[in-house]
């Protein structure tokens, strides 16, 4: 009898949302486009040029290191200035929708509204060098995703206070942020933020309490030694959390109460010797947990109570001696790693005999 083969943990999102954005932008640009009617001309202008697209000015990889007001084409909304060698930020965009200025060698932001415009939606500064300044990224009453992802930022006091910041979408990734404090409490309606790979070392109590509507949180490969059990109090919309590779020893009981959207939950990397037993008592609707490369002992029963929607479990490369008996708990059950824990003879028993029940059930 074959059975079913656990697959390893699926892979972080940051490259995939990168590439999301990414995709989203020059749809966008494209049905700009198509509206626009017949695109003009390019503009001459000494060394390479932008060319026009319709709403699209096109700027990118052009070896630039000023970018004139008269290059600007007519009309358009989305400027595409990546792979440049931008030091400084380019006037006259402010009546760009989507402005893309990744991969320069910026290291101020932008001076909001002398050089962008209340019309700005989307702004990528994605690996540049920029750092810290007392400069705020105020008048922006539009903007909506904000992309500084692999930048030299230790802090997030850029952000406007409230109700001036309006952003769905901040990825500060990559940087050296190392507070939560600031006003991305301010930013209430944000549903992603992605603070990974950056030099956190604790989560407060109430971190993100005025974040709502916040689904999805990436606090990944920091370096989190202690969390508040009141962490993530308010955050009733949260759907992904990722809390992996960073130092955690211990989780607080209460740290997912009331959290009852949880659908993916990632602590792999840490060094979490046991978990508590109710941890997960408000998460009904999780369907991934990945637990895997810890120091895991063994796993409570209790820990997979009310677990009818999970679908995927990772626990592999752990120091688990036995396999808990939880499969009626969780019917829907697709996956579940063992690999490369410390399995008795009878508990790899126990593990081809789940495998064969979750193959039984799945025929049915």
């Amino acid at each position: 009898m074959r059975l079913p083969r656990a697959r390893p943990p699926p892979p972080p999102p940051l490259a995939a949302l990168a590439a999301a954005a990414a995709a989203t932008l020059l749809l966008a640009a494209a049905a700009a486009a198509a509206s626009a009617g017949p695109a003009p001309a390019p503009i001459a202008i000494s060394g390479a040029r932008c060319s026009c697209d319709g709403a699209v000015t096109d700027c990118s990889r052009r070896h630039k290191s000023v970018v004139r007001p008269a290059e600007l084409c007519p009309n358009s909304t989305v400027i595409d200035l990546q792979g440049n060698n931008l030091s400084a930020f380019p006037e006259g965009l402010g009546a760009f929708r989507v402005i893309v200025a990744s991969e320069n060698r910026l290291s101020r932001l932008p001076a909001a509204p002398a050089q962008l415009g209340g019309a700005t939606r989307v702004l990528d500064l994605a690996r540049n060098a920029l750092a810290n300044s007392s400069r705020e990224l105020s008048g922006l009453a539009q903007l909506r995703v904000l992309r500084l992802q692999h930048n030299f930022l230790s802090a997030l006091d850029f952000l406007p206070a409230r109700p001036a910041c309006a952003l769905y979408v901040l990825d500060a990734a990559n940087n050296s942020v190392s507070s939560l404090e600031g006003p991305v409490q301010d930013c209430t309606r944000l549903v992603f933020l992605n603070l990974a790979q950056n030099q956190l070392a604790t989560v407060p109590s109430n971190a993100f309490y005025k974040l709502r509507k916040l689904k999805d949180l990436f606090l990944d490969s920091n370096m989190i030694e202690s969390i508040s059990e009141n962490a993530f109090r308010g955050m009733r919309s949260l759907r992904r959390l990722s809390l992996a590779r960073n130092l955690l020893t211990w989780l607080p009981d209460g740290l997912l109460r009331g959290r009852t959207q949880l659908q993916r939950l990632d602590v792999s990397g840490n060094a979490l010797s046991a978990l508590p037993p109710t941890l997960l008592d408000a998460c009904a609707r999780l369907e991934v947990l990945d637990l895997h490369a810890n120091h895991l002992q063994a796993l409570p029963p209790r820990l997979f109570l009310g677990l009818r929607a999970l679908r995927e479990l990772q626990v592999w490369k752990n120091r688990l001696t036995e396999v808990p008996d939880f499969i009626d708990n969780c019917p829907r059950l697709e996956v579940a790693n063992f690999d490369s824990n410390n399995l008795t003879e009878a508990s790899q028993k126990d593990q081809r005999a789940l495998l064969e029940r979750i193959l039984r059930r799945e025929r049915h």
